[in-house]
Parts: structure tokens; sequence; C-alpha cells
């Protein structure tokens, strides 16, 4: 779980700190910053599993480096910090800059000022820390022999007990912002054995890999926003034979064809997932990754209603919130939907907005001047919905 982010000097963000809760919404205007906010976690992710940075920074995030960088300021540091829970309840607040540096010769962006701590009640001990070309253990700051990778964390890499909790922790954070699929001719044969779980074909395997019981429960939550719902056929091919999905065993390593195919409400037939609707495509990414989450864990979705039809809309985040709590999996969601908004309350809402002084800002809705202008005026229980009828956001 993460419990606060701060970042500095990166994309809109000039300096911004967000604590978050168990469900945490986040909404704001196109372009007030809401995707910076979510593509800050999203780099975390990656660097802290293995990532290269010039990678991740030019595919993802800013193809233009200087795009990296609060107003293209590229002589101040982007910083973060993440203040986290890890799955066996030990507290750590990692951080680290992003600078331009030279590396073999030429100016390119670089990793520098990388520490970790384990928070133990008021004290903060020091694990490790980095700077731009050296490495420092514990407290005592003893130099360690430790090649420095500068597009690299050494959070991926260095061998620490405390360091492996933490990474295996975030390993398991689910990073929703697209649905795709990958299907280019007819059904689509995924041969892995860790699927693409971007795709709801690879993300269905994975789960039925982890476990049969959640596979099922997470159809039978399905149903619940989607009637009619149907399973999809999951088979195991090899050369001699085609296998069903019983077949498909947990943490099973081995490397297997897959063919996945999907049912039609409308039209009983089975179909390749390109055939689904946008929507249903959404609900079952959804649903299925929130029950391949493990438990104690932390799931961000970039504009959760994607696709989808009002009435099912509300369905989904009552499903969701009440699985999440039974899951113990911690809820970060972007959102423009006023269907949502009626079922969040004020403390679960993040404000976004963005100007020229202070870039992207994103305030507790409860913290804002706006509610405060009308929250007197606000009777009894009322829905985020009913702030924003307001008008003054």
């Amino acid at each position: 779980m993460i419990r606060k982010i701060t970042i500095e000097n990166f994309r809109s963000i000039k300096k911004q700190t967000v604590v978050l809760n168990k469900l945490t919404a986040i909404i704001g205007k196109n372009g007030s910053g809401k995707s910076n906010f979510i593509s800050a976690i999203t780099l975390f992710k990656s660097l802290a599993t293995g990532g290269d940075l010039d990678v991740i920074v030019n595919s993802k995030i800013a193809p233009l480096t200087a795009e990296l960088f609060y107003f293209k300021d590229h002589q101040t540091d982007t910083k973060f910090e993440f203040t986290l829970t890890t799955r066996e309840g030990n507290n750590f607040v990692f951080s680290y800059h992003i600078a331009h540096i030279k590396i073999a010769g030429a100016l390119r962006i670089g990793i520098q000022n990388e520490c970790l701590k384990k928070v133990d009640g008021q004290n903060e001990v020091i694990v490790y820390r980095r700077d731009r070309e050296s490495a420092y253990v514990g407290e005592t700051q003893n130099q360690i022999p430790f090649k420095i990778e500068p597009t690299r964390l050494m959070l991926s890499s260095y061998s620490d007990e405390n360091v492996i909790e933490v990474t295996k922790s975030i390993l398991t954070y689910t990073i929703i912002i697209d649905t795709i699929f990958d299907t280019k001719d007819g059904l689509n044969i995924i041969q892995s054995n860790r699927p693409n779980t971007n795709t709801i074909d690879g993300v269905a395997i994975s789960l039925l890999r982890k476990n049969h019981g959640r596979f099922d429960n997470a159809v039978k939550s399905i149903q619940k926003i989607i009637p009619g719902f149907i399973a999809p056929s999951i088979l195991t091919i090899d050369d001699k034979n085609i296998k069903g999905i019983d077949t498909i065993k947990p943490q099973d390593d081995e490397v297997k064809n897959y063919i996945v195919t999907w049912t039609d409400t409308a039209f009983p037939d089975k179909y390749s997932q390109i055939s689904l609707s946008s929507g249903d495509r959404r609900v079952i990414h959804i649903i299925f990754s929130l029950f391949n989450t493990d438990e104690q864990s932390f799931m961000v979705i970039e504009e959760i209603e994607n696709g989808m039809h009002y009435e099912r809309i509300s369905k989904l985040i009552d499903e969701i919130r009440t699985q999440a709590t039974n899951r113990k999996v911690q809820l970060l969601f972007t959102t423009h939907s006023n269907e949502i908004l009626k079922g969040l309350t004020v403390p679960e809402v993040i404000y976004c907005k963005k100007d020229t002084d202070q870039g992207t800002t994103l305030i507790p809705i409860s913290d804002t001047i706006e509610y405060e202008t009308i929250k007197n005026d606000l009777r009894g229980d009322h829905s985020v919905a009913d702030v924003l009828q307001s008008g003054l956001f």
C-alpha cells in the first residue's frame, strides 16, 4: 500500500504531497494533470521492478526528455518520495531524484540521491542510500562495493532483506491505463507462463493460474454488472491435444500455449476478445485484475469509466468497493463520471486543478475553498456529485 506520495518538478507538477486512503478518487478537468500523477506511480513501479529509466520515459512518459521536467526546467532535479507499507505490514520511505547527468560523456537523464528508510514508530533507519557514483549501507554510511547503473534504481537489484520485502510488494501493484487487445488474425494463441495482464485474455489466464476459486468468484462478480456473463473458455494446447480449463494448475511455471474464447451474451457463440464491446472488455479487465491482485496490495485505474454505460458504472463502483474491501486492496482511480461520484464520499476524493503559477495541485476536496463555501448548505449525508452541483469546481 502507498500511504503518501511527494512529487517535485515532474511534468505539470511543481511540488505536491498527496495522502492516499484505502479508496481514493482523483477528479478534475481535462488537462489538469491527473494522468501525470498516475505516470509518477507507473514510473516508480517500472523502475523498482528492474526497468531502465531511458526506456520507460521515452516509451511511456515523455518522448521529448525535456518534458519530463516541470515547464522543461531540466536544471532542477525531478524528485519523488513514496511512503509505503509492505504486505508484511512494515513501513518504509523510498526516495529518488532524476537529473541531467553525464553518462559516457553525453548529457542524459539519470538517477541519483536514491534512499530507502525503514520506519519504526517515530524513527527512520537508513537501509541504504546512493549518490551519483557511490552506494552506502545503514546508519554508519559505510560505502559498499556496488555497481551503480545510472539509469536503474539500486532498489531493483541490491540484495538485502528489506529491499526484497519492498520490491516484492511493489511487484504486486496493478496499474490499468488502457484495456488493450492483441488479437491479430482470428483467435489469439498466447504462449507464456506470464501472460500480458493488460489484455483480458492475459489477465484471465493469470488469475486462473493463480487460483481457480478466485477465478470463479471474479466471474460471479462480473455477472452482477453484466447479467448473463459467461466465463471465458481457456484451453491449453500442445502438439497432440487441446485440454480444458481443469488442466491449468496454479503456480505452474511451464510455458504453455493458451487459447481464450468469450461468449457474447446476446449471441451465444464463441468469439475472440476483439468481438466484445469496449464496455464489456473494460468491466472484465477491471474485475479480473482486482481478483488477480494480491491481498494487501495496491491497484490504480485511470479513467475507470471508459467505454461504459452509466447504469453499468454505478454497479461497477459498488462492486469494486466491496471486493477491494474484502481482499484488502487499496484503490486509486481517476474519473470524470458523475455516476461514480454519486457513490463516493467527500473524504475519498482529491480535486486536481492546474494554473500558471502553481502548476498542478492535488487537494482533498474537503480542504478546498470551494467546499468551505458550500458545505453549510449541504444537508445530512451528501455525495461528491452533490458538491459538484454547486458549479464552483
